[in-house]
């Protein structure tokens, strides 16, 4: 019974103690690490230091409205809008298309000369916005480096001794030697680099 007394007068004292701090701390006034920020406009491509993406229910749409002659940005997930519109002129709507493309064709360009210069391994490809904002980028790199380097050759002998038989006075082998010095260098991202010998 004495025990039931005890844990309220702490819950008592914990929710008095949290609400005092929560009370004095101005939301405003916090300096966040990694803060994060969510732009109205869905046009925006704002650098954010940590952020794992839109869910996969959201659905993003662009619609042009005959009446206003604009160009309408929804987000919604089903049938309700996720944020508030956005519109676009027909002149601020052919930038933002160009500045998509370029960007879209730039990054082609970049993927095709990495896809060029991959190695043995390729690299492998982690589709998840968090994986990308912890470590930099989504691949995952195996590179094999070091050397091989093989001998191989012929040893021909001749005894010329009278004892031994013809057939014994000429002998023929392979000399095989090789020497092997692999290291391993995996690449998480931009962030992480191990190595292995």
């Amino acid at each position: 019974m004495l025990h039931k007394y005890i844990y309220r007068i702490l819950i008592v004292v914990f929710l008095g103690i949290t609400s005092d701090v929560i009370g004095q701390t101005d939301p405003d006034s916090i300096d966040l690490q990694y803060p994060i920020t969510n732009p109205h406009d869905p046009t925006s491509n704002e650098e954010q230091s940590f952020d794992v993406g839109d869910p996969s229910s959201v659905e993003k749409t662009i619609v042009y409205d005959p009446e206003t002659g604009k160009y309408i940005f929804r987000e919604s997930i089903g049938d309700m809008d996720y944020k508030r519109p956005s519109m676009m002129t027909l002149e601020e709507y052919i930038e933002y298309e160009r500045q998509k493309n370029m960007q879209s064709y730039w990054k082609d360009k970049v993927d095709s000369q990495t896809k060029e210069e991959q190695g043995l391994i390729p690299p492998i490809k982690i589709d998840n916005p968090g994986f990308v904002n912890i470590f930099g980028s989504d691949e995952i790199q195996i590179r094999p480096e070091g050397s091989v380097q093989l001998s191989m050759g012929v040893k021909h002998t001749r005894y010329d001794n009278p004892a031994l038989p013809e057939n014994n006075r000429r002998t023929t082998s392979f000399d095989f030697q090789q020497q092997i010095q692999l290291n391993l260098v995996g690449q998480i991202g931009t962030k992480l680099k191990l190595g292995v010998s």
